[in-house]
């Protein structure tokens, strides 16, 4: 009969709105759970950001470092070069003295009172 026909047809279709909807829902569900998690991910992007940044600032801090330890390095090299140079000359001084030293000796042995 045509009446439970339409009757039929409209059972069958409140059904299917009604598994629709029920779908909607659910994607709705499931948007609003990916966009949690998108802003988790943002917000520890933005932790991973600033940690890099505090790598960045620590790393110029320790080439700035290493630069004045080597400028140090350069200066107490360079004194240490004066000082061998200043030890070999006195050296070279001793030695003339010694020399004029043995001179003397010898020119004062020769005059015995």
């Amino acid at each position: 009969t045509m009446i439970s026909d339409i009757q039929q047809s409209s059972t069958e279709s409140k059904q299917t709105m009604q598994m629709a909807v029920q779908r909607v829902a659910s994607g709705v569900e499931l948007a609003g759970q990916g966009g949690e998690a998108v802003k988790r991910i943002e917000d520890s992007a933005g932790r991973v950001v600033g940690v890099v940044e505090d790598i960045s600032v620590a790393l110029k801090e320790q080439t700035h470092a290493n630069n004045l330890v080597s400028q140090q390095v350069d200066r107490i090299s360079g004194s240490a070069d004066s000082n061998a140079s200043s030890a070999r000359t006195a050296a070279e001084v001793t030695g003339r003295m010694h020399g004029l030293t043995e001179q003397l000796r010898t020119a004062v042995g020769r005059f015995h009172v």
